[in-house]
């Protein structure tokens, strides 16, 4: 029974191993994610299922080892049993010689006995004798049986080791797919900062607008209300003589363009920065 399990058992591993070798065929080109993943699951499924056979194998071969082991046991006690036996028929040949002074009835009656014990022992003998060549040839069927079963078991051992490196060549690529990913998203980061200091600098400016611009309309009416409230001024001269409307124009957009250009210099500075320059 224990055979036959064993065979069994091995016929199993042959077509899982065949099995997962057919799935394994499957070109590049047609595999999809979903198939890829498919495929994983598969192999995770066929591993265990492997592994339970590969369990349930060395449980089998601890029993085979068990009853070779009492096979052994019982091929030495039938061993001690023979020597026994012929003791016991040396001592009744010298008891039967010894005998000899004894009356003749006695020698009869004790010949006889003695005769019938050594007709048993032996038929016994001859019993045990076959019962030995019996354990010898199952022992040698054994011993045969355990070989192939290391033979299979190496195959096994491969095909498992081979899914073991699909595994983690699968696992190396998702490690190096994180990792682009996590480059990606650093550069994101990184873009995503870079707009914002854009947007700040966007604000800044169009407040500075609206600051030269409130500048150049409070010159312009003052300009205006010093025209017409104090035309006296020009003819009377003073020390330090005014600027013109034009000129006090081109001062203000004099002084914005250089406060421009000052704030873009700055921002651009800040932007050629990497993303280390930043960390540190």
């Amino acid at each position: 029974m224990i055979f036959s399990l064993v065979i069994l058992g091995f016929k199993k591993v042959k077509q899982w191993t065949v099995f997962s070798t057919d799935r394994m065929d499957v070109t590049e080109e047609n595999v999809t994610v979903k198939e890829a993943l498919e495929k994983v699951a598969e192999l995770e499924y066929s591993q265990n299922h492997l592994r339970d056979l590969n369990a349930k194998m060395r449980r089998w071969l601890d029993v085979a080892d068990d009853d070779m082991s009492g096979l052994r046991s019982e091929n030495a006690d039938l061993r001690n049993q023979v020597k026994q036996l012929e003791k016991i028929i040396s001592a009744a040949e010298q008891s039967e010689a010894e005998s000899c002074v004894s009356p003749l009835a006695h020698d009869l009656d004790l010949e006889k006995r003695n005769e019938e014990k050594i007709q048993r022992l032996e038929e016994e003998c001859i019993t045990m004798k076959e019962q030995n060549k019996k354990l010898t040839a199952e022992l040698n069927s054994l011993q045969q049986e355990r070989e192939q079963d290391k033979i299979y078991l190496s195959n096994f051992k491969d095909a498992v080791q081979s899914l073991e490196e699909d595994m983690k060549e699968a696992q190396l690529a998702l490690h190096d797919r994180d990792e682009v990913v996590n480059q990606k998203n650093m550069e994101l980061n990184y873009l995503e900062a870079t707009v914002e200091e854009l947007s700040n600098f966007t604000k800044e400016l169009k407040l500075m607008n609206q600051e030269l611009r409130q500048q150049l309309e409070n010159k312009q009416n003052e300009a205006l209300f010093l025209a017409a409230h104090d035309p006296t001024t020009e003819k009377e001269g003073s020390p330090c003589p005014h600027l013109s409307f034009a000129e006090e124009i081109r001062l203000l957009a004099s002084t914005a363009t250089e406060a421009t250009s000052m704030s873009h210099s700055k921002h651009q500075t800040q932007v050629c920065w990497s993303p280390e320059d930043r960390r540190h």
